[in-house]
């Protein structure tokens, strides 16, 4: 039963804009995209990839990372999941 809870509380932030939560999550993913956008657009400048590879690299993971735990939790709290992954969202 908690699982159950735990299930609708992450459908309610994830998938619904209504509530504070939502929009604080939709934000927050917005942010998110913003700024690996820009972080891979820096990579491609010759001269920054050449100083800070690393630290873009290291960014990449991290929203690549954070970006595959947002998918899995939609998986998860889905409640047809395997109508989401293939689905056009």
């Amino acid at each position: 039963m908690e699982n159950n809870r735990l299930k609708h509380k992450l459908y309610i932030i994830i998938f619904g804009h209504h509530t504070r939560a939502g929009r604080i999550f939709d934000i927050a993913l917005i942010i998110a995209i913003l700024i690996s956008l820009t972080v891979l657009v820096l990579h491609s400048i010759e001269g920054l990839a050449t100083e800070w590879d690393r630290t873009f690299v290291l960014l990449e993971y991290f929203f690549t990372a954070l970006f595959t735990i947002e998918y899995l939790l939609r998986l998860y709290c889905s409640p047809k999941p395997k109508a989401y992954a293939t689905s056009f969202y």
